[in-house]
């Protein structure tokens, strides 16, 4: 069951004229729910994904896999649709829509990876509800993720890295990449997000987690 509280305000910013023309002429082809992979192909998420620095990046270096691409706002979507194109990259579909939404159409067990980069943090107490990573978001996770998948999450807010590690570290199914109660380091191969690179140079530290999906559930 989709959650009532969003995680997101839908801002949608300014929308560009290139932006606007790529979602409108090339949106249909890498549309998730109109254009699905193939049955059994192991698939690789970014929820999330801002102007798809990372998701295009990681299309080209890997494109023997498939991957899905969870964006919410379509300035993002056709700044991400720029670089699919002209990257002439095929192994890519975008689902614009919530992450809940998403996850309600994956087949059980067809994720192998899922990376969630920089979620907003919801930092007043009072909002803590908001955020995406909790525990029934955790449990749908583990619906679709494949035993041995892994789930990459990355925020510069501490607490909310704390919480993210709780929350798995309380679940059998879930494995701490990093050791129980601990942060990860940060993966090698994924690029560094424009929220990453100004929150370095701000001086934050930025908190890697990584959690393997167990073979029982």
């Amino acid at each position: 069951m989709r959650r009532a509280i969003h995680s997101y305000v839908r801002r949608e910013g300014h929308f560009t004229r290139g932006q606007r023309r790529a979602f409108e002429q090339y949106f249909e082809q890498f549309d998730w729910f109109a254009q699905p992979p193939a049955p059994g192909i192991k698939l690789h998420a970014e929820i999330g994904t801002g102007n798809g620095d990372n998701l295009s990046e990681m299309a080209q270096r890997f494109p023997w896999r498939s991957f899905i691409a969870c964006e919410v706002h379509r300035p993002g979507v056709g700044a991400l649709l720029n670089k699919l194109t002209a990257a002439q990259l095929t192994n890519v579909r975008i689902a614009n829509t919530d992450a809940w939404q998403l996850l309600e159409t994956l087949p059980q067990e067809s994720l192998a990876s899922c990376m969630v980069l920089f979620p907003d943090p919801w930092p007043k107490k009072r909002h803590h509800k908001r955020r995406l990573l909790n525990a029934e978001f955790v449990d749908a996770l583990s619906r679709v993720l494949c035993p041995g998948g892994r789930v990459c999450v990355a925020t510069d807010n501490e607490d909310y890295a704390s919480q993210i590690c709780r929350t798995f570290d309380q679940s059998a199914v879930w494995i701490n990449g990093g050791g129980h109660g601990r942060f990860s380091i940060r993966l090698k191969h994924r690029l560094q997000t424009r929220y990453e690179a100004r929150a370095t140079r701000l001086g934050h530290k930025v908190f890697n987690c990584a959690f393997i999906r167990a073979a029982w559930r």
